[in-house]
């Protein structure tokens, strides 16, 4: 059985402004050119599209949406369109990733949550997290320097829980961004949980649907040793313990094979 047959999918909706890169990011996630993505005087994206594929063991559902304030959509059509979106994850929605350029932060998008909650719902900023991409254009600097010189990106990102990640939509080959960015999504899915504060048993169930078999044991064991708390101590040590095993595994897997 392989590795995206025992993780459950993600299903993940790309929202934003027209022109910053949200069919990109999509490419970049899928590892191949499924959204149409080059230089355009307008938006090239006027419909909602899925594309699923295989990405770092597990099957993950992209969505991409139209831009946010489209002139060539009306309201209502764009409406449609963001609800249409949420089916085409069916069953559920994981995340909706709000892709921002770097090096454009405009007025429209210091109010952009305010208008994902009346296209959405009032609760979307609890699965909502930030998505920069053009990272290249870092250079010398970092991400968090660049969000400390901006108070409205800093107010913006408070509203979506301070959770963001880069893309380099150039490096569709780095799986390791991708990777990174598909973690901080299932932590944002274990932190919902939690903070709501949920059961031990709703706790281990979402570890046993989003985590490796041996990430549950660390937490079965805490679990048995101190309750909810021993089972979130369990959980790190496991989550620990997974990593290096996954890594170990890795080395292994090439020591034999070479």
């Amino acid at each position: 059985m392989s590795e995206a047959n025992v993780l459950p999918p993600l299903s993940l909706v790309l929202v934003g402004m027209s022109g910053v890169g949200k069919s990109a990011a999509g490419n970049t996630i899928l590892g191949r050119e499924e959204f149409i993505s080059e230089a355009s005087p307008s938006s090239l994206t006027m419909t909602s599209k899925r594309g699923k594929g295989e990405v770092c063991g597990r099957k993950v559902t992209v969505v991409d949406t139209p831009g946010l304030c489209n002139t060539e959509l009306s309201g209502e059509k764009l409406r449609e369109e963001m609800q249409r979106a949420v089916t085409l994850c069916d069953p559920q929605t994981h995340a909706v990733l709000l892709v921002i350029q770097l090096g454009r932060f405009t007025e429209q998008e210091k109010r952009v949550m305010e208008t994902l909650q009346e296209l959405f719902s009032n609760g979307v900023n609890e699965y909502t997290m930030v998505l920069f991409t053009y990272g290249d254009r870092l250079r010398n600097t970092t991400i968090e320097e660049l969000i400390r010189r901006d108070t409205n990106l800093q107010q913006l990102l408070r509203k979506c829980g301070d959770r963001y990640h880069v893309f380099n939509n150039e490096c569709m080959t780095n799986s390791d961004q991708v990777n990174s960015l598909l973690e901080k999504i299932i932590m944002l899915q274990y932190n919902n949980i939690t903070q709501n504060k949920g059961t031990l048993k709703m706790i281990l169930s979402f570890v046993q649907r989003f985590a490796k078999p041996i990430f549950v044991l660390g937490a079965a064991v805490g679990g048995l040793a101190g309750g909810v708390i021993g089972a979130v101590i369990g959980l790190v040590v496991g989550c620990a313990v997974g990593e290096v095993w996954r890594r170990f595994g890795k080395r292994e897997r090439r020591r034999r094979f070479s």
